[in-house]
């Protein structure tokens, strides 16, 4: 198959950027369009229009500010749930209120990115978000965090003592295995495990 061809077969990436600070938006808009020419990002500065784009069509990734125009974005987060169709949400903010972060992974966020970082590492912590993987295809794409839950689920590892091993949150490590099971279909852990083998993703 010749390049040109990959790239026309190529799979567009939809994200969702949930930001109502024009600037910084239009700097991300840019960031993203610098890793990758296969995206399409959607701005809106409302949890209300964030809400209703969600309902309309489906997104690869979803980057959400928490203070906005008319609320909090954990209402945002409140709102959605996961399952098959299961988006990843990054929190992506200036705050760094630690209480405020965790109750938004507790919520279903998949990670938070602080605006104060540098350019190369929002673009490295997007583009690791971005492979999350790929529902359209079936196929799932673990990242290297996904990955490590998935052995130590395996190893017959409890929550507790998967965040202690993997030196992260037991919020954090909640979450991993709330986006397995929406990008596996599956909605117990032996079914999770059942299915990770099959796909050769216990190695």
């Amino acid at each position: 198959m010749s390049n040109g061809t990959f790239e026309l077969n190529k799979k567009v990436k939809q994200i969702l950027l949930v930001e109502d600070h024009p600037i910084y938006a239009d700097g991300i808009s840019s960031l993203i369009h610098q890793l990758s020419t296969f995206t399409e990002v959607s701005n809106v500065t409302s949890i209300n229009d964030a809400l209703f784009e969600v309902a309309e069509r489906r997104f690869d990734l979803i980057l959400l500010d928490l203070t906005l125009s008319d609320g909090d974005g954990q209402a945002f987060l409140s709102s959605i749930k996961p399952g098959p169709e299961f988006t990843p949400i990054v929190i992506i903010s200036g705050t760094d209120d630690r209480e405020s972060i965790e109750n938004a992974l507790s919520l279903g966020a998949c990670g938070y990115l602080s605006k104060m970082e540098s350019t190369a590492k929002l673009g490295q912590a997007i583009s690791e978000f971005l492979s999350i993987g790929d529902i359209d295809s079936g196929r799932f794409l673990p990242t290297p965090r996904q990955q490590a839950v998935l052995i130590e689920m395996s190893n017959g590892l409890s929550v507790k003592e998967t965040a202690r091993v993997l030196c992260i949150s037991d919020n954090t490590v909640k979450y991993h295995i709330k986006v397995i099971y929406g990008l596996l279909s599956v909605n117990s852990r032996t079914d999770c495990l059942r299915r990770a083998s099959e796909l050769n993703l216990l190695q």
